[in-house]
């Protein structure tokens, strides 16, 4: 039975029964997916007219209603670039964090985790450049400290050289 629901990006979709769970592409934004089952939260509360059905609405009537059981898309997850074993980067939903799934460009397999991700890279690399900004300014306080500590004794020997004469 077809059923109807949005993509990641709004987009007014059609599905049928038999693609529940399973993965798929917007056709008018290229937008990777997964089809949803008939006990998720996803689409739940009331339909309200977008701007573009409003103004269709506005120029040529109402057209026909909506089925009681159609609705509204759910708030937006955050959306993570999940990179392929190939290198492919995938935009994928953080609810299908734990999941596998397949790369819609080479079909490699890909585990949906956090450490494959874009982000999870950023923000490594951001913790490996703030831990080599310290280990430079440690290495550059105790090469000051010796400069000190090898210049008060040069200056203490020449005192005592000049005392002695």
């Amino acid at each position: 039975m077809p059923f109807t629901f949005y993509c990641p990006q709004g987009h007014l979709l059609e599905g049928h029964e038999s693609q529940q769970g399973t993965q798929g592409r917007c056709p008018n934004c290229a937008a990777v997916f997964v089809f949803p089952t008939a006990g998720s939260a996803r689409g739940s509360g009331p339909v309200t007219a977008s701007a573009p059905q409003q103004a269709f609405e506005h120029a040529y009537g109402p057209g026909p209603q909506q089925p009681a059981a159609f609705q509204a898309p759910a708030p937006m997850s955050r959306i993570l670039r999940i990179v392929c074993p190939r290198g492919h980067e995938l935009p994928t939903p953080e609810d299908l964090l734990g999941t596998t799934t397949i790369c819609p460009y080479c079909n490699a397999q890909v585990v949906v985790a956090f450490e494959n991700s874009v982000e999870h890279r950023q923000q490594q690399q951001a913790i490996a450049r703030q831990q080599e900004e310290a280990s430079s300014k440690t290495g550059l306080r105790i090469a000051m400290i010796a400069l000190l500590v090898v210049g008060g004794a040069f200056g203490a020997l020449v005192y005592f050289i000049m005392k002695n004469k």
